[in-house]
């Protein structure tokens, strides 16, 4: 898929929805605010960067900004719904997801390892989707006092390298 038609997906499913819509320069981070339906991203370089572009829109678009049982949706669910947003875009169109399901993933983990640290999240509340999702176990990190996560997508976006978690105890 050409750059071009990425870049005019972005902007067709920004104006189709409300979002503002502000193209920076910057690294392949984006950036959402929710509550006004806007979203940052860097401009559409390559397929790495259309599918944060659609994981910044899935922040809006998959709405769990709502409550779970009165409780608010947990950063990380909202995580994991913006990803699954953003690869049955890409299955949608077309694209292989291979790359941008091990991105996904492993983004996924790192999410889950912070809000663990914090102290917001316990893992024996992992939603069971997710958890499947991470294709990890998580019964490692129980009791762990911090968990370091290195993605290694940064530099390697094509899953070269492993992913490698540290679980401190």
């Amino acid at each position: 898929m050409k750059i071009k038609r990425m870049q005019s997906i972005i902007t067709i499913l920004c104006n189709f929805h409300n979002i503002r819509l502000t193209w920076k320069k910057s690294d392949n981070a984006g950036w959402c605010w929710q509550e006004l339906r806007e979203i940052r991203i860097a401009p559409i370089k390559g397929k790495l960067d259309f599918w944060v572009a659609l994981h910044e829109i899935g922040h809006i678009v998959a709405d769990v900004t709502g409550v779970l049982q009165d409780h608010p949706v947990p950063e990380y669910m909202s995580e994991y719904a913006a990803n699954i947003y953003a690869l049955n875009m890409m299955a949608q169109l077309g694209i292989n997801l291979k790359i941008y399901k091990e991105h996904a993933r492993r983004y996924q983990v790192s999410v889950i390892a912070d809000a663990i640290n914090k102290r917001e999240l316990k893992v024996k509340n992992i939603h069971p989707e997710v958890a499947a999702f991470c294709n990890i176990d998580f019964s490692a990190w129980n009791r762990a006092k911090n968990i370091r996560v290195v993605k290694n997508y940064e530099r390697f976006p094509h899953s070269k390298y492993p992913m490698q978690i540290y679980v401190t105890k």
